[in-house]
């Protein structure tokens, strides 16, 4: 028995392939990673900034607030990404996902925790990064 081995050229193979980490690709590593980092933060402190400002429940509203407009934005996207593009979606998003940290960083009432303020004043730089 004899074995064969094909010595045809695969097609494509002749060609360099196209570079994997490309700067649009970073870019958008680096915006969702400042988008995240901001939501978390945010995320972690507007309970315990609800109910040193506010008392009582406001703490259960802020965070019921915040994932109500979390998914409510997530249910949103694909028709505004579809109609605006994608970069004006994301752009949009980003503004929006910062205001609330800059209104938290800039109100007059603070709390007065020592882990609420600081974590507060890192949100907005994480989100205007972007």
């Amino acid at each position: 028995m004899t074995a064969t081995t094909l010595t045809a050229p695969v097609r494509g193979m002749d060609r360099p392939r196209p570079k994997l980490v490309t700067a649009p690709l970073l870019l958008r590593y680096a915006t969702m990673l400042g988008a995240s980092i901001s939501f978390y933060l945010l995320l972690s402190v507007v309970p315990l900034y609800a109910r040193v400002a506010g008392g009582g429940g406001a703490a259960g509203l802020a965070t019921a607030a915040l994932m109500a407009a979390t998914v409510a934005g997530e249910l949103v996207t694909p028709r505004l990404a579809a109609r605006f593009g994608y970069r004006m979606t994301l752009a949009a998003g980003l503004i929006l996902l910062g205001g609330p940290a800059l209104v938290l960083t800039g109100s007059a009432k603070r709390p007065r925790s020592p882990v609420a303020w600081p974590a507060a004043t890192v949100t907005a730089p994480g989100t205007s990064a972007c």
